[in-house]
């Protein structure tokens, strides 16, 4: 719905009640205030001027002079109090409190260092309950070379191939499984390197590789 003008707020006016018995002038407040004139109040349904008929002091109304006796006499209403809106802490908002699709990516799979073989082939089970959003893999320096130092990780575009030769590797996924099948050339992977930008084949024995899937 539209308005003319600014949008109308709304704010929270919270009552207290109290019990006046002819003696009694001070009363312990609900909310806190600033001043007197933070709350508007009756006795008996008679209204009272702030600083003449009570003051605030430390979190209490207190009366010029005391209420009389009766049940719920003396009305305080307080002026526009904040509502607080709490933080939540950190870590306490679990996916399965958002609503369905409000967290993506929210299940992760990180696979254990696999094997490179030429033309070999993996099956690797990734437990996400569907088929993944987005992949990665990496390779992981265990050796150095090719100016890289051990551990390492060299994020990889997983194919390529020219007439001749076929590098890299081939992914299939589905709600089970990650299937790998790596390229035929002998060293499988071509890196560039990391001090010379000049591009090189790996040596199998001194890599590792590493699968991530989201969904």
């Amino acid at each position: 719905m539209s308005y003319i003008g600014n949008s109308p707020e709304t704010a929270h006016y919270p009552q207290q009640l109290e019990n006046g018995d002819g003696s009694t002038v001070s009363f312990a407040l609900d909310h806190s205030v600033v001043s007197a004139t933070s709350v508007i109040v009756h006795v008996g349904g008679v209204y009272q001027v702030a600083s003449a008929g009570y003051t605030i002091s430390s979190g209490n109304i207190v009366f010029t002079s005391a209420p009389p006796t009766g049940t719920n006499n003396i009305e305080i209403v307080f002026r526009g109090v904040q509502v607080q809106i709490p933080t939540p802490a950190d870590g306490s908002v679990v996916a399965v409190k958002m609503e369905s699709g409000e967290i993506p990516f929210a299940k992760s799979f990180t696979s254990s260092e696999q094997t490179i073989t030429s033309a070999g082939s993996l099956t690797i089970p990734h437990g996400l309950s569907a088929s993944p959003l987005l992949i990665q893999a990496r390779l992981i320096c265990k050796t150095a070379e090719i100016g890289y130092s051990i551990g390492d990780e060299v994020v990889l575009s997983m194919y390529g191939s020219d007439a001749v030769n076929s590098f890299g590797a081939s992914v299939v996924i589905d709600t089970i499984n990650i299937d790998i099948r790596y390229g035929s050339h002998a060293n499988v992977f071509l890196l560039i390197n990391k001090t010379t930008g000049a591009v090189s084949s790996i040596t199998l024995a001194n890599w590792k590789l590493i699968v991530r899937a989201w969904s």
